[in-house]
């Protein structure tokens, strides 16, 4: 199997925008830990080399909201950790605002008087009790997806050191 270097350097010199980001997902994936519990799914994306893990962050978030809706991403990547990871993915793809109106989902998602989860349609509700941040949310992440392509094209020197750390680390996990 090609070196996590290898891989880069084939979808760095063939692909832009999002289909770059989706191939940066594939590399990074291969890392992630799927098998076992919440915490070494968890673990295991901690353990990715900056740029790597606030890139990441930034895109399975997204992809998440994508898939299930806000009420039900939020929770699920609501740790100290992950959405530290998350503000930096996203300020260093000049995302700052959307980190904003992430955060009014989680505090809203935390409030006492809390009815969107404990409904049928968590997005709905959520939507209907924030007067539609799910809009806000998707306004502000326009373009997330091909700015990660590009941050990867435009910062292709650090990219190519944190191949090699991951390259490094997997040598020594094996």
């Amino acid at each position: 199997m090609a070196t996590v270097r290898e891989r880069f350097e084939q979808i760095l010199a063939e692909l832009q925008g999002e289909s770059l980001a989706d191939a940066f997902a594939d590399v990074i994936e291969d890392d992630i830990e799927y098998a076992g519990t919440a915490e070494d799914y968890f673990a295991s994306m901690m353990r990715l080399p900056s740029p790597f893990l606030e890139l990441y962050a930034a895109l399975i978030f997204h992809s998440a909201v994508r898939m299930d809706g806000p009420a039900d991403a939020v929770p699920r990547y609501d740790t100290a950790e992950f959405m530290a990871a998350l503000e930096t993915g996203l300020a260093m793809l000049h995302k700052k605002k959307l980190f904003s109106v992430i955060g009014r989902i989680r505090q809203y998602l935390r409030s006492a008087d809390l009815s969107a989860l404990l409904s049928q349609g968590p997005n709905v509700w959520l939507d209907r009790e924030t007067g539609g941040i799910s809009k806000v949310y998707w306004n502000e992440s326009n373009g997330l997806m091909s700015g990660i392509g590009d941050y990867l094209l435009e910062h292709r020197d650090l990219v190519m050191k944190a191949a090699d750390k991951l390259d490094t680390l997997n040598a020594q996990l094996e």
